[in-house]
């Protein structure tokens, strides 16, 4: 029998393989979750691997996987498939092509914000340090030994 975080990994596996999710970050932005939540889940913390995370998996990807699997490990990942007369397999709930496709382009869109706003911040923190050192190389810093245009510069005390 395969436990909750190893379920979780099956999922997040397949989603990989057929959905368009690249990374976890992704599969967090999806299910609608913070990235430390799906993280220690992941990592086997049973208080995050909850009813209502493998609910958010059924919301985020509808129709594809069978949630009693899921929360129980009994029957298969996937959701039930019936053969009709015709010889074609149906799911037994419909998904919607469009809420897929949705659910990864809202995925990569937020991911694009965040590492957006990532490199916004390091950008501020590069501008901070280069006024610092110019700060320190005008003497003005109170620390005029510290950074020196010579390389071969010895610090004077």
């Amino acid at each position: 029998m395969t436990t909750k975080q190893d379920r979780l990994i099956e999922v997040y596996d397949y989603v990989r393989q057929n959905y368009g999710v690249h990374t976890k970050t992704d599969f967090a932005i999806a299910l609608q979750i913070t990235r430390p939540t799906l993280s220690a889940a992941m990592n086997g913390n049973d208080s995050y691997l909850t009813k209502n995370l493998f609910q958010k998996i059924c919301a985020a990807f509808p129709g594809a996987f069978n949630l009693d699997y899921l929360l129980t490990g009994h029957g298969s990942l996937m959701a039930e498939q019936v053969i009709h007369d015709d010889g074609n397999i149906r799911i037994t709930e419909e998904i919607d092509p469009s809420s897929l496709v949705n659910a990864a382009l809202a995925a990569k869109d937020e991911t694009i914000a965040v590492l957006r706003e990532q490199l916004e911040a390091k950008d501020a923190l590069i501008l901070s340090l280069r006024q610092q050192i110019e700060l320190l190389k005008s003497g003005k810093s109170g620390y005029p030994y510290m950074v020196a245009d010579d390389p071969n510069h010895k610090n004077e005390k």
